[in-house]
Order: structure tokens, then C-alpha cells, then sequence
């Protein structure tokens, strides 16, 4: 874990892997509800060793809090204050330095997140993931999204429902902003092996998408 100076100038926190030898590729992690807990470490870890040329900051949004029931991040999520999430985000952004080209994952609330990330990026955005999070629904800040985006859902997310996703899609295409969307035969959050309604296939399908979508970004730098 490593601290590094949030825009509001409060320490922030993260669970960072350096990259083999200097880069200016950047991989931004965001957690799902629970907070950056040992599950989002690990993930974190399989990424780097599929990419070795790779920065990736696995960053807390909550502080050092983490939850390990569904109460407790139900009350961590909807009392998260939004501005000093983007605080924490842009002393990220800093930290990586003004040369970085960021890539930005995230799942469940981190979904969110991803998106919100590459935005505060802007012209360092170099591509976002998202994993069921919640769509942008500000089309002007849709029409000025700064790179593509890979999204992954489940056909029977109860709360990132299909329309959501429709809907954004339709505001996306409007905007001429680049995307792949794919939908699986799962429910939300169906890649966290912890989940009840975890879906392997899904899973493994959806990871390989990633990973290709990632090397597309990490192998042009």
C-alpha cells in the first residue's frame, strides 16, 4: 500500500505495482461496494502479471474502510461523499504524472467510478473498462468523453438494469464515442467469485475480453 496526496490535500491510499521498467502506461483500479479489499488486491495482481509494463494503483475510495457485509457497504456506498472521491482520483491522476496515458477498471460501484476517472483524466484517458457500474447520464459530458469504452453487464442486473445500459448506449452513439458493450446471461456483479450468483463462464469470458482490450492499450506506449 503506498499514500499519496489527494487534491484537497488529505491523504489518500492504494494498493500500487510498479511496472517492470519506466512507462507511461497506467492502470487505474476501483472497487466494487466492499472497498479495496483483498479480492480487488488480487485482481490487481493478475493484471500485473499479464502486464509487466504496466503502472497499476488499485485506489481506495473509502479511506482505508473496508466492509464485509452487505450492510456495511450498503452504508459505506451511500455515504461516500462524492467530492472527495474526485479528489482522491485527481491526486491520483497527479501522482501518475502529467505524461501518464491512464486506463481506468472498475466493477459495481468502481464501474462508475472507471467512467468518472477517464473524464477527470480527459486528454490522459486512455481507455476505460467498466464492469456493471452506473452509466454517465450527463450528455454533455458524454458528447466530451475523452476515449473509448469497453463496458461488460448482466442481462439480469436488478440494478444496472439493460434500459440503463440501452439508454446510455443511445447517448453514446449520438456522440460518435467509441464502445463495446456486451451483455451476459448473468446477474449483477456476477464476476465476484464471492457472489451467490457468481457466473464463472461469464466470468472468464468477460476477463478475456478485458485483457484483450487491455493490450491493445499497454503494447501502443
Amino acid at each position: 500500500m503506498i499514500q499519496f496526496p489527494a487534491k484537497d490535500n488529505a491523504t489518500a491510499n492504494g494498493y500500487f505495482l510498479q511496472a517492470e521498467s519506466p512507462t507511461k502506461n497506467w492502470l487505474f483500479i476501483y472497487h466494487e461496494w466492499w472497498g479495496l479489499n483483498q479480492y480487488i488486491k488480487q485482481e490487481a495482481d493478475k493484471f500485473r502479471k499479464e502486464f509487466g509494463n504496466c503502472n497499476i494503483l488499485a485506489i481506495d475510495l473509502y479511506d482505508g474502510v473496508v466492509a464485509t457485509d452487505a450492510k456495511k457497504a450498503q452504508e459505506l456506498s451511500s455515504s461516500m461523499k462524492s467530492e472527495r472521491a474526485i479528489s482522491i482520483i485527481e491526486g491520483a491522476i497527479a501522482y501518475a504524472g502529467g505524461d501518464a496515458k491512464i486506463v481506468s477498471l472498475g466493477w459495481c460501484l468502481g464501474g462508475g467510478w472507471s467512467l468518472q476517472s477517464a473524464m477527470l483524466a480527459s486528454g490522459q484517458a486512455n481507455g476505460c473498462v467498466v464492469y456493471y457500474g452506473m452509466p454517465e447520464s450527463n450528455e454533455q459530458k458524454i458528447v466530451k468523453f475523452p476515449c473509448d469504452i469497453l463496458g461488460i453487464y448482466g442481462k439480469y442486473d436488478k440494478f444496472i438494469t439493460s434500459e440503463m445500459i440501452i439508454d446510455f448506449e443511445s447517448k453514446l452513439n449520438a456522440s460518435g464515442i467509441p464502445h463495446n458493450f456486451k451483455f451476459y446471461n448473468a446477474e449483477h456483479a456476477f464476476a465476484n467469485p464471492s457472489n451467490p450468483k457468481h457466473n464463472v463462464e461469464a466470468t472468464k469470458d468477460a476477463y478475456a475480453l478485458t485483457l484483450e482490450y487491455l493490450r491493445t492499450k499497454f503494447n501502443e506506449q
